[in-house]
């Protein structure tokens, strides 16, 4: 009796609530009714990719000229190993090891090859000049040309005077005077080879510098 009661009361509330308008209140589970989580917070330093930076391509005229100015001194460089070649060989002139070279360098290297040396690093620095965009590859081969260069610069530089002790020491050796004839000779060579090979060293010197600072034009 009491049941029914109970049974017939519960009915007529939900009657009721339904009458009124309102709602049931729905009956939630454990994990349901909870605030939802914060996604995961990203890690900057795993998630973050840097975007590379575009590789500028050089013109073809770019790559011709540090490919020529290559060539140039890779000439040059075996122009004095050659010569050098040559001095050790030599057993025909008297004299120590550095009056043979110098004997050898009197008759193969001259202002020509100091001129070479300078229109190389010129050549190949004409990128930089115009401020013309250059690739990694074009960037290496103006060092290599700057860097060839300027040792072989060097090696005039200091094969000069061996050369001109050589001469005089050849004129000592067959009793004759170093009269005004062979002084200007001696002079006008020590002038073209040692100035041209002090030219093309700053050359290569101030040039490799320009092409690591100075930045091409948009």
């Amino acid at each position: 009796m009491s049941d029914q009661f109970e049974t017939r009361s519960g009915g007529e509330h939900d009657d009721a609530e339904e009458v009124a308008g309102i709602d049931p209140v729905p009956v939630l589970g454990p994990d349901e009714g909870l605030a939802p989580e914060p996604p995961e917070a990203l890690d900057d330093e795993a998630d973050w990719e840097p975007v590379p930076a575009a590789v500028p391509s050089s013109p073809a005229w770019v790559s011709a000229v540090t490919g020529v100015g290559l060539g140039l001194v890779l000439v040059q460089a075996l122009v004095l190993l050659g010569t050098l070649a040559q001095s050790l060989a030599v057993a025909r002139y008297p004299g120590d090891f550095f009056h043979k070279l110098g004997v050898v360098l009197l008759s193969n290297v001259g202002s020509a090859n100091g001129l070479a040396l300078l229109v190389a690093a010129v050549v190949a620095g004409l990128p930089t000049l115009l401020g013309a965009p250059t690739s990694e590859g074009v960037r290496r081969r103006q060092a290599l040309v700057f860097g060839i260069g300027g040792v072989l610069a060097v090696l005039l530089v200091l094969g000069t005077p061996i050369a001109v002790r050589a001469r005089i020491h050849a004129l000592d050796v067959g009793g004759q005077a170093v009269d005004a004839l062979a002084r200007r000779v001696l002079a006008t060579y020590v002038a073209g080879t040692l100035g041209t090979a002090l030219v093309a060293l700053a050359a290569c010197l101030g040039l490799s510098r320009a092409s690591r600072t100075v930045s091409p034009r948009p």
